[in-house]
């Protein structure tokens, strides 16, 4: 099994919402902070002031299998694999506010999991409105035996005055997505 999620302390984060462009066996993904919205559950925890509490923030792909392997590429490419397939997860250089992300490969029992760690420190409150600037963009690519691993960059826009980012990979594969926390679309 294959999955995607944004965590706070390692449970699923409802405030952070994460936009996917699709094609075939290629998805680019960016996520953005929404700010009305829970901690773990998007309606039933909505703290009144709107701030959380958290030590660890991170995006993660996981793959779920028995004898998963994970390896760093090359460029900011990771490889997870089980059996005949591969999913290469593309990455760039990320920020999360303040926060320069920071990509890592780690294995668990019957996991595999590739982290984009966006905070990791002492417990303290997250404004989700005060965080700032969120640059976050990915991308993954699912792949069979030993089909070539894609070298074709994702390419990031600014458009500060909409206070945007535009991502695309390839010709057909593209995402707008605001900087800053945004009311849920």
């Amino acid at each position: 099994m294959w999955r995607v999620i944004v965590a706070a302390g390692f449970a699923a984060a409802a405030s952070a919402f994460v936009h996917n462009a699709q094609q075939k066996g290629r998805a680019l993904s960016a996520v953005s902070l929404v700010t009305d919205q829970g901690d773990f559950h998007p309606s039933l925890d909505k703290p009144k002031d709107g701030v959380f509490e958290a030590s660890d923030f991170r995006v993660r792909y996981e793959l779920v299998a028995d004898g998963g392997t994970v390896n760093a590429l090359e460029e900011g490419r990771f490889e997870l694999a089980a059996g005949p397939c591969r999913a290469v997860i593309h990455t760039r250089p990320a920020r999360f506010g303040e926060h320069t992300v920071a990509w890592e490969v780690q294995q668990g029992p019957n996991s595999v999991f590739v982290d984009g760690v966006c905070y990791r420190c002492e417990k303290r409150a997250f404004d989700l409105a005060d965080i700032g600037e969120v640059e976050l963009v990915f991308g993954l690519e699912l792949l069979e035996d030993d089909a070539a691993v894609s070298q074709e960059p994702i390419a990031v826009t600014r458009n500060d005055e909409e206070g945007t980012l535009d991502a695309r990979w390839g010709e057909n594969l593209s995402l707008r997505v605001p900087l800053r926390a945004h009311k849920r679309p």
